[in-house]
């Protein structure tokens, strides 16, 4: 079985359930029947591998993937969402990456056969699934889905949960609930607005990545529009509900220089994301192409420069769907997105959909009135009042917050006086587990 890159203790217990885990559930129903048996039609899993397996030769890139899908089996949304989490690039080949996505797929095939054949003999009639966005999860929603069998996904935004039949990955279903939440609270503006100020003082003031100052780095004379690149490749493989109507990221940022460069008025200071530091080699050196240009300046992922110092004194901030695109629109920035992105449906930026749009923001568009930015300087208020009051609060699960305060990383300890708490030394001893095995998956010479 493919292992979960995101499952830390996935290198502890490939073919077991641990034990703490199975009493946390028969504490709650004994009646629950544990199997990590994977009981698939082999035959049916070899048929699909040879209908699919000659298109799979002619990939070029994760797009090119759309091509395995057929009327009854679409799983180019869940391989291309894996390799691009396992490889940290968007970039794939047939001629490098075979092997891999041949396992890749072949362990999508046995889950969804799996869930075909156990549905065969039981009577289903809720299928419940976390988060949908992960290889083995996928594959079980695309075979319940396809089976008529209703699906909740289980999510979780800090210390409270959600069971929604989508996930947040659905970029326009996920908005509308956070648009009528923010409408249907009771509660004042004012605790609204102190939580929202909280949540975006923490994230400009507090300790993280995008606030390494350099005096010299970020003096900038000339008048400027900052663009911040978009790293979450998260929504990777939602090809029906994240559009990119300008084309790639790095196409459109090439595509802007050159319209400054045209234009020959502001400057276009480019930010790429820090987090770009930790993507592929092959990733890296696609980032690595985009040089200054007449009426541009990069300031590249490697660079210790203040984010928020560069849109603070930007005339307008244009992004890919980076969260400091919504940031900026709290902190009374005219802000533009040039892709699908989580927040496009909240009110806070201008969705720019084609290149005359883009030019008419530029030269117009960006200057809002200050009743225009007061109304997307509220309108930021509702996400993280999202996050802060809405789902269900756990009533047996004991969390605990963990990392940088306010940032929302919180793991349970324990259910119903059970405890869930791993030790440390078999943390690290499962992770290196997980690391080998995921090493043995790439490796070429594995295959």
């Amino acid at each position: 079985m493919f292992p979960n890159p995101m499952n830390s203790n996935a290198g502890m217990w490939p073919h077991r359930i641990p034990a703490q885990y199975k009493a946390c559930v028969n504490e709650s129903n004994t009646n629950v029947i544990f199997s990590t048996n994977l009981a698939f039609d082999t035959a049916w899993v070899q048929e699909q591998l040879d209908s699919i397996l000659p298109k799979a030769s002619k990939i070029t890139s994760m797009e090119d993937l759309r091509k395995l899908d057929s009327i009854d089996l679409k799983p180019s949304s869940a391989i291309s969402n894996c390799l691009t989490t396992l490889l940290s690039q968007k970039s794939l080949s047939s001629k490098k990456h075979g092997a891999l996505l041949k396992r890749v797929l072949t362990s999508y095939l046995q889950v969804y056969s799996a869930v075909q054949t156990e549905s065969a003999f039981q009577n289903y009639d809720l299928g419940l699934i976390f988060n949908g966005r992960f290889l083995h999860e996928r594959a079980c929603w695309d075979a319940l889905k396809n089976l008529g069998i209703k699906t909740l996904l289980f999510e979780t935004t800090r210390d409270r949960y959600f069971l929604r039949p989508e996930g947040f990955h659905s970029r326009i279903t996920n908005q509308d609930y956070i648009n009528k939440f923010w409408e249907n609270s009771s509660e004042p503006l004012a605790e609204r607005e102190r939580i929202a100020q909280e949540n975006y003082r923490a994230r400009r003031y507090g300790r993280n990545k995008f606030i390494l100052m350099d005096e010299e780095k970020r003096t900038e004379s000339h008048e400027y529009f900052a663009f911040f690149a978009n790293s979450d490749d998260e929504a990777f493989g939602f090809w029906e509900t994240w559009l990119q109507p300008l084309g790639s990221q790095i196409d459109v940022i090439k595509k802007l220089q050159d319209l400054f460069d045209v234009r020959q008025k502001e400057l276009l200071l480019i930010r790429l994301h820090p987090n770009f530091a930790n993507k592929s080699k092959e990733e890296k050196r696609e980032w690595n192409s985009i040089i200054p240009s007449a009426y541009s300046r990069v300031i590249s992922y490697a660079e210790e420069v203040s984010s928020y110092d560069i849109m603070a004194n930007a005339k307008g901030v244009l992004t890919f769907g980076s969260t400091i695109g919504l940031e900026s629109a709290f902190w009374n920035k005219p802000v533009a997105v040039l892709a699908d992105c989580h927040y496009d449906e909240l009110g806070v930026a201008d969705k720019l959909v084609n290149w005359d749009e883009v030019g008419r923001w530029l030269e117009e568009g960006y200057r809002l009135d200050s009743t225009q930015i007061n109304q997307r300087h509220m309108a930021a208020y509702k996400k993280p009042w999202f996050l802060h009051l809405a789902g269900e609060n756990f009533v047996h699960t004991r969390l605990k917050e963990i990392g940088n305060p306010g940032w929302g990383e919180w793991e349970a300890t324990s259910f119903k006086g059970i405890g869930l708490k791993t030790n440390s030394l078999m943390r690290k001893i499962s992770g290196a587990i997980l690391r080998l095995r995921l090493f043995k998956v790439k490796s070429p010479l594995w295959h």
